[in-house]
């Protein structure tokens, strides 16, 4: 029997909420994902992201602050922008279930010269680690876009610190408008 939890492990009993599948049915993220209790989750976990560190900042009117509101419009200075290999060290209040991740992508306003290309997202219990990578997206090249759209990535993991690591953007450097669970 596999019990149908975050890391799949296999039991003859599970614990209390868990289903138990068939030995077999393949234990993949899409079954967890489907069949993990709503129970589980905290949804107020997410109503206040904040920021506990950062690196690779390039300015300092555009602050990184600035990703956990979505103005939407990309105007001046309502984004941030980054150097390659920047971190964002995200918290949430509690310990929950993460099954998706919302990122706006930034064109440096009126400039359009800057983006986020290729970027990871890790999870983790403790904000000193242990990270489990549990993406690592493309976004589309924002410098043409008008509004730059909502990006959705469906995840699965666990934890109360999210980390995004920008690898390598678009044009002369990063930008990113928001990101949110």
């Amino acid at each position: 029997v596999c019990l149908v939890s975050y890391d799949c492990r296999c039991s003859s009993s599970p614990p209390c909420g868990l289903e138990t599948k068939p030995a077999r049915e393949v234990c993949n993220k899409e079954t967890i994902i489907k069949n993990w209790p709503e129970s589980t989750e905290h949804k107020d976990c997410a109503k206040d992201l904040s920021i506990i560190h950062s690196t690779g900042d390039a300015c300092t009117i555009c602050p990184v602050t600035n990703v956990l509101v979505d103005g939407g419009t990309d105007a001046m200075i309502d984004f941030w922008t980054g150097h390659k290999d920047a971190e964002i060290i995200f918290e949430l209040k509690c310990q929950t279930i993460i099954r998706k991740i919302t990122i706006r992508n930034s064109h440096n306003g009126y400039f359009r010269s800057l983006g986020t290309k290729k970027f990871s997202i890790d999870l983790a219990l403790n904000s000193a680690g242990p990270w489990e990578k549990v993406l690592t997206g493309t976004l589309e090249d924002p410098r043409t876009l008008n509004p730059v759209p909502l990006a959705h990535f469906n995840i699965f993991g666990r934890g109360r610190y999210i980390k995004f690591h920008l690898e390598d953007y678009w044009g002369g450097g990063e930008a990113l408008q928001f990101f949110n669970v």
